[in-house]
């Protein structure tokens, strides 16, 4: 049996070109965001747990885009990522309300906020050098 190679045109070289820089662009931005935001947000005695949350929770979010785009796609054809822009942008303005800067402080700052604004007292700082 023979087969012909496969044709290499323009625009299928502008796709593979434009998969790699989405996909590395995303990489380098909004990708990391669950795992810098557990870096900047938790001390290190919690950062474990958290980075363990934060990552099953970003892989089965994954998992459950990943399971239902081609139904949602059929079903909503053509407005089909509309479902997305509209939690992306429902997720940016929770995160733009509630989440604090975190730039210039320390985890100890943002912990006591965190702290305040549900109301529970800052634990008493103690001098552990002193017997």
């Amino acid at each position: 049996m023979v087969t012909c190679p496969p044709q290499v045109t323009a625009p299928g070289i502008l796709l593979v070109i434009s998969a790699l820089g989405i996909t590395a662009l995303f990489a380098l931005g909004p990708g990391a965001i669950p795992w810098l935001m557990v870096a900047e947000l938790f001390l290190q005695e919690a950062r474990p747990v958290a980075v363990t949350v934060a990552t099953i929770v970003n892989w089965t979010a994954n998992f459950a885009v990943g399971l239902t785009f081609p139904y949602i796609l059929k079903n909503l054809y053509p407005y089909g990522t509309a479902i997305f822009v509209v939690t992306c942008v429902l997720f940016w303005l929770y995160l733009y309300v509630y989440l604090p800067e975190t730039k210039g402080r320390s985890v100890e700052d943002v912990t006591e906020e965190f702290r305040r604004k549900v109301g529970e007292v800052p634990p008493r700082k103690t001098d552990r050098t002193a017997s």
